[in-house]
């Protein structure tokens, strides 16, 4: 009891004000993005992955600049799973992996154009130069504490957009 007067105290002073605010800031950092409206899929939208015309598959990582801990372990099982598991898909171009940062001006298109509200993992399937279809990984937080399962989620979800494509 005797600690809660205190920063009842100190609240009612305005001391901790500067300490609230601190820990507010850098709690907005690491919440969700705000989610927006639904924007038109376009091959705009994946800039910087030069698609075939027989197809590719690009696996995006889209953060902000300030990560946490585990949304670098995200960015990191991600990128080992395409790099281990699509070795000769990354090889040929089939598979196209990145790392884009929506906070940069140029980037922040895509927060509406794959309805972003936090990190994520999005697939974009690629045919003749345009974007066919697209989908977030949602349950990479869910999975994210557990290798195995995260990698096995992220692997059959490529495999099934690498199927569309045909061999």
């Amino acid at each position: 009891m005797n600690a809660w007067r205190k920063f009842e105290r100190t609240r009612r002073n305005g001391k901790g004000l500067p300490s609230t605010l601190f820990f507010l800031a850098a709690l907005a950092l690491c919440a969700p993005w705000p989610a927006v409206a639904a924007a038109q899929q376009t091959a705009e939208a994946v800039r910087g992955g030069a698609a075939e015309s027989s197809g590719q598959v690009v696996v995006t990582y889209f953060h902000t600049t300030f990560r946490c801990p585990t949304c670098l372990k995200i960015e990191k099982h991600t990128r080992e799973t395409v790099e281990k598991d699509f070795a000769q898909d990354l090889a040929s171009k089939r598979v196209l992996f990145r790392t884009i940062d929506v906070q940069e001006t140029e980037n922040r298109h895509f927060i509406e154009d794959y309805r972003l509200y936090s990190k994520s993992v999005v697939l974009s399937l690629i045919k003749n130069g345009k974007e066919i279809r697209w989908k977030n990984l949602p349950d990479i937080w869910k999975y994210a504490h557990n290798r195995d399962r995260f990698n096995q989620y992220i692997r059959s979800e490529i495999e099934a957009f690498l199927a569309e494509l045909g061999s």
